[in-house]
């Protein structure tokens, strides 16, 4: 009896062997069919056994299922920089050096079209020469000192503008084109430096002319004020004499008036000593002037 199922168990080690054999594979086949695409990125769907990359399949951020002979291309789809310098020529054939950045990012979904008409590189291959040529072009229509100073945003907003109609047909958007540096002949920057100079030297000049016109100014001001003063304290004198006057000869007993309050006056001054000009010798000088 035992013999005979040690027997059937030998038999069956075979079997049992590619059952666990198998169940193996499944597990292995079924652990590698998930794939995850990370945050900020998209998933492009290579069927190396059924037409290469699925441009009609776009995984997102998250988990999926694909089969385990397929493979899952990643894209990062965030904003990046690219960084780039060249040499131009102005509009009279001089050597201008630019230093730039352009702030691109491809399209939502695209991700497929892009790998497979791009490829990974796709920056080197179409960003940078596209932006290279269309700065070159915007260059050439300006003279080097004003890409320095007033025509400089032109120049960027130009370079953007055309740079972003261009990438959209290659499903890339252009976020910003920014003219970080200009770097000018020598000649020319030379030029430049020598006029602000120019142009601040004037500044001062034209400071210090405001400022001895308003101190000039301001003196003769103050000179119309005291002359307005003095006039008018000489016309107010005149005033009072006139309306003394005008009383004198309108009342005689006022001329009594004025002599009874001199005398109280010089009474009130008396010390006790008589001599010259008191009220028992000579008459005081104000009764003398207004007798």
């Amino acid at each position: 009896m035992l013999k005979d199922r040690f027997m059937d168990l030998k038999n069956n080690i075979p079997a049992f062997a590619a059952l666990v054999t198998l169940a193996i594979v499944l597990i292995v086949i079924f652990a590698n069919s998930f794939r995850s695409v990370d945050p900020g990125h998209e998933g492009v769907l290579y069927r190396p056994f059924g037409g290469g990359i699925d441009t009609s399949t776009v995984f997102r951020e998250g988990v999926h299922f694909i089969m385990p002979w397929d493979d899952v291309i990643e894209y990062d789809m965030r904003k990046k920089t690219k960084e780039m310098d060249l040499s131009v020529l102005d509009s009279k054939g001089l050597t201008v050096n630019i230093s730039m950045s352009v702030i691109y990012r491809i399209k939502s979904g695209s991700s497929p079209v892009v790998h497979n008409e791009l490829g990974a590189d796709y920056a080197e291959q179409i960003i940078k020469p596209q932006s290279l040529a269309i700065v070159r072009d915007i260059v050439g229509g300006y003279q080097a000192e004003d890409l320095y100073s007033v025509k400089r945003n032109e120049l960027q907003e130009k370079a953007e503008t055309q740079l972003s109609q261009e990438l959209r047909r290659y499903y890339l958007i252009t976020d910003a084109l920014l003219i970080k540096d200009v770097d000018l002949p020598e000649q020319i920057e030379a030029a430049i430096i020598a006029k602000e100079e120019q142009e601040q030297r004037n500044l001062l000049a034209e400071k210090k002319k405001t400022e001895a016109f308003e101190l000039a100014k301001a003196k003769v001001q103050t000179a119309k004020g005291d002359s307005a003063s003095r006039v008018i304290n000489e016309q107010a004198e005149a005033q009072a004499i006139k309306i003394k006057q005008e009383q004198l000869a309108r009342s005689p007993q006022y001329i009594e008036y004025l002599r009874a309050q001199a005398v109280l006056e010089t009474a009130r001054k008396w010390n006790g000593e008589y001599g010259s000009g008191n009220v028992f010798g000579d008459s005081p000088v104000l009764l003398k002037s207004l007798k």
